[in-house]
């Protein structure tokens, strides 16, 4: 048992390799291999095959040749939207194992872009809801590390597939306010912070606006939420947090941002947080306007008692 937990420890680092190593040490090569596209959103029935292709591209100057490995991945918990990916699990009933690739090994040409076709096959004992995989393409293994794995540059597609059936929809707003929970603030950006946890079976993607208004009422701003096309997501049973960021003119006074935003063909989540924009500047000349004003106006009461007192006098 302690055994196994060490390959699987290991083998998961080397798939998270797959991802970090082009950033840190590959970082040229990685950039000239080209995928696309790197999200494939797919819903389905028990039983059906489905067939997608994902176009590789080499902009280096020499020979590349590229093999495959598959895996799943599942929401880390930060909340960030970052996956964490982990190796095919042996279960027969994973979507990992659902996959085959009709060319396990690719050679490019420098400048040569080639369609590298997958096939999904849904067993009909598939379990409705949302299986979630990654398909890697790197370069074959030239050289490994002290612990025997292979280390090599790749890049990844993600696979959401829902499978049809019985699937539970439900997302939960957990919070709606602004960064670091603050209420008062000297100037604009102001940024708000919406946490989101999906109670269902399938992935989610809330889409919608934040909408800001004054103390009288009246819409300020309108911030589009969530609209950045293939992604966003929320896996089952996971927490993910967005970010909104209003960044427009001059405030000053109360504001209230409203979110709204919508989710599986009509059901919606909404939030409500107040605030205060009160540059010093603007407060200290707002709060001297009040000060005169009121002056004048006790000045002004003061003078109408006096004179009215005097007129009962004269009487």
């Amino acid at each position: 048992m302690i055994t196994t937990r060490i390959v699987m420890k290991k083998y998961a680092l080397f798939v998270g390799a797959l991802f970090i190593l082009p950033l840190v040490f590959f970082a040229p090569r990685a950039h000239a291999l080209q995928l696309s596209p790197t999200i494939f959103d797919i819903s389905a029935k028990p039983g059906q095959t489905i067939v997608k292709s994902v176009r590789l591209g080499n902009e280096t100057k020499e020979d590349l040749t590229l093999t495959y490995q598959t895996g799943i991945f599942e929401a880390a918990p930060e909340g960030n939207g970052v996956p964490r990916l982990l190796p095919a699990p042996k279960d027969i009933n994973s979507i990992a194992n659902w996959i085959s690739v009709t060319t396990p090994q690719i050679t490019l040409r420098p400048g040569e872009k080639v369609d590298a076709p997958f096939t999904i096959t849904i067993p009909e004992n598939a379990e409705p809801g949302g299986h979630y995989a990654w398909i890697a393409w790197n370069e074959a293994p030239g050289k490994t590390d002290g612990t025997g794995v292979a280390i090599s540059c790749g890049i990844a597609t993600q696979i959401l597939l829902r499978v049809d059936g019985d699937a539970k929809e439900g997302l939960i707003l957990r919070s709606f306010s602004t960064k670091d929970g603050k209420t008062n603030f000297e100037k604009l950006p102001v940024s708000f912070v919406a946490t989101i946890y999906n109670d269902g079976n399938v992935h989610e993607k809330p889409r919608g606006e934040v909408v800001i208004k004054n103390m009288l009422g009246s819409t300020v701003g309108k911030l589009p939420f969530n609209d950045v096309k293939d992604t966003g997501n929320i896996l089952p049973k996971q927490d993910r947090s967005y970010n909104v960021e209003w960044n427009n003119g001059i405030a000053f006074g109360k504001y209230t941002a409203q979110l709204n935003a919508q989710y599986a063909d009509g059901k919606t989540i909404s939030g409500e947080v107040h605030f205060w924009v009160l540059p010093k500047v603007l407060f200290a000349v707002w709060l001297l306007i009040i000060t005169i004003v009121s002056f004048i106006i006790i000045m002004a009461v003061v003078q109408a008692i006096k004179k009215k007192n005097k007129r009962i006098v004269t009487k």
